[in-house]
């Protein structure tokens, strides 16, 4: 029997166990089952190919580029709808890595997400990059209330009053000695408004300090995809790792029977195959 993707399922994961399924339509998904290697440039001995003929690497920009990947599903109000806390597309939310949690206590998608960028490696041994670009307005811009120095800075600050989350995002100290520093963060707000996230020592003799200025910045996310085809007697898994999905490559259409959403982005991440979900 040939393998079938009708009955199958897509999950979108946020890097850890946090999961959201969709179900296909008429299994249009497409994307690589691998990526490319490096291109083999031939370099011949003044045009002549004799013994000193011989190939060398191109560069790595080929690694890490993004492939296209793409798949379409209906809209429910079941499984793609949160209505407790205010209707929320929570497939969109998914798609971006976000706050993805349903109406149903039902495990999948618990927290906000946490972003896998940078997570795989597509040269062993080097992590790939991770994005850089904030989005937007910064969503949090207080002033620094301590500096606590280790191994790496401990700054506190004034933050969120609820007990939230916030993974990848980017901290820019505004002024001060390290005025205009960025670094990758993450931070949780609690119920005293205050909030904490650590930093690498960049100078010896810079440091912020209390009172500068601190701006968190969301950052641009991505997630991991894994994509389930049946069979007969084993089942086939692609996961492809660091994908990003721009909003303007989301689109919705309007049929007769259904609300369409068609999904188009780019995975950065490693491809690979497993016998069942990983």
């Amino acid at each position: 029997m040939k393998y079938s993707g009708k009955d199958g399922t897509l999950r979108i994961y946020d890097g850890s166990s946090n999961y959201l399924e969709v179900h296909f339509r008429n299994l249009d998904f497409s994307g690589a089952i691998g990526r490319p290697k490096r291109e083999e440039i031939l370099v011949l001995d003044g045009g002549n190919a004799d013994t000193y003929a011989h190939y060398i690497s191109g560069n790595d920009q080929v690694l890490f580029d993004a492939l296209p990947v793409s798949f379409s599903c209906f809209i429910d109000d079941i499984t793609h709808v949160n209505t407790t806390n205010g209707f929320k597309e929570i497939l969109v939310q998914a798609l971006e890595c976000r706050d993805a949690r349903n109406d149903e206590t039902d495990g999948t998608w618990t927290t906000y997400g946490v972003t896998t960028k940078g997570s795989t490696q597509n040269i062993s041994g080097t992590n790939n990059p991770v994005f850089n670009t904030v989005m937007g307005d910064p969503i949090i811009e207080t002033t620094i209330l301590s500096v606590n120095e280790t191994s790496t800075l401990r700054l506190n600050f004034a933050g969120d009053t609820t007990d939230q989350v916030y993974n990848a995002c980017m901290c820019r100290i505004v002024d001060g000695d390290l005025a205009g520093y960025t670094q990758l963060v993450s931070w949780s707000g609690d119920d005293t408004g205050e909030a904490q996230i650590s930093i690498p020592i960049p100078s010896v003799t810079e440091r912020p300090s209390a009172g500068d200025t601190i701006q968190i910045f969301d950052n641009i996310r991505t997630v991991d995809l894994q994509f389930r085809m049946e069979g007969p007697t084993n089942d086939i898994v692609y996961q492809y790792a660091e994908c990003f999905f721009p909003l303007d490559e989301i689109t919705i259409t309007e049929a007769e029977d259904a609300i369409n959403m068609s999904v188009t982005g780019g995975v950065y991440g490693t491809i690979t195959r497993h016998a069942d979900w990983a």
